[in-house]
């Protein structure tokens, strides 16, 4: 529950990108917005950035996927 919660915070409702009566301004406000949370959460997040990606020739995905990092 907690985690939804937190989870629920952080999304950005696009549903009304697509409505005729959403303002230029509104989208750029969203975009905007959209863009500034993603730029901090990759900046927290820098561990990502140093795992190895995974083999390109390997015949068990999932063995790799499964394995500890």
């Amino acid at each position: 529950p907690l985690r939804s919660r937190r989870s629920g915070s952080n999304i950005i409702d696009v549903s009304a990108a697509d409505s005729q009566g959403m303002e230029q301004h509104e989208y750029m406000d969203r975009a905007r917005q959209y863009s500034t949370r993603l730029a901090v959460l990759s900046a927290s997040l820098p561990h990502w950035k140093q795992l190895p990606p995974l083999p390109s020739l390997t015949s068990q995905p999932h063995q790799v996927l499964a394995s500890e990092p």
